[in-house]
């Protein structure tokens, strides 16, 4: 019940913003860290690149409607992924492969 309550308040603050957020999985397994969100900007022009942590333990549905930031970064051609870390405080080395 929760975690539907977390996205249905993560949808509605959605339908009042210009950016759509996608979620990009990277391990369908990993419920709370296998996955990032990304703010793209509509352009495809891409002039930097901002990286969002959520607090530990945290998803990272919960970094967009505690900041503005991605909306600055959004009207200003800044790519903003919102990173799902989970409980986790290391990089694995399977998802580190992912990256390289």
């Amino acid at each position: 019940m929760k975690d539907f309550a977390i996205l249905l308040f993560f949808l509605i603050c959605q339908i009042g913003s210009s950016q759509a957020i996608e979620k990009i999985v990277l391990d369908e397994e990993d419920e709370t860290s296998g996955y990032y969100l990304a703010v793209v900007p509509t352009e495809n022009k891409i002039e930097g690149v901002l990286v969002l942590l959520p607090g530990f333990g945290q998803k990272a549905e919960a970094i967009f409607p505690e900041t503005q930031l991605h909306k600055e970064a959004y009207e200003n051609n800044i790519l903003t992924i919102g990173f799902a870390a989970g409980s986790r405080l290391l990089l694995r080395s399977r998802n580190s492969k992912e990256i390289y």
